[in-house]
């Protein structure tokens, strides 16, 4: 596959960038400790660490992220509990009530209709190591 900006074959998927460039990592530590004062005292901990580690070549070459959908749900309840039904008036805790609503929608749409285009794309796009360019090739 030839780069179409400076012709390089040294090209790679962006799939294979990311992948390449991602670690998950995962570590357990035990540690202990002894103590004396007017006793004697003894105590251990295990520690567990997990994460993901990444180059900056690999995070440029990242897949779309879907859209979260803890945010909208969070201001539709933070709407729930600012509006109170006994009151007729009460606008500001239902406005906040239904932009969290609206925007769960949007949040749904996207997701089902413009991450997977999205996501198509990604997985059909090239970058040249040479000149940095990114490019998509069927």
């Amino acid at each position: 596959m030839q780069c179409p900006q400076c012709t390089s074959e040294n090209t790679q998927r962006l799939r294979v960038v990311f992948e390449g460039g991602t670690q998950s990592i995962q570590t357990t530590s035990a540690t202990g400790g002894l103590g004396f004062g007017r006793g004697f005292a003894s105590g251990g901990g295990v520690t567990t660490t997990s994460g993901v580690a990444q180059s900056g070549l690999a995070a440029t070459a990242a897949p779309p992220t879907k859209a979260r959908y803890w945010p909208p749900i969070a201001l539709t309840i933070v709407g729930l509990f600012l509006s109170d039904l006994r009151r007729p008036y009460n606008v500001v805790g239902l406005a906040v009530c239904g932009l969290g609503l609206y925007r769960l929608w949007q949040t749904r749409q996207h997701n089902g209709t413009v991450w997977p285009a999205l996501f198509a794309q990604w997985n059909a796009s090239w970058m040249c190591h040479r000149c940095g360019h990114m490019y998509v090739m069927s």
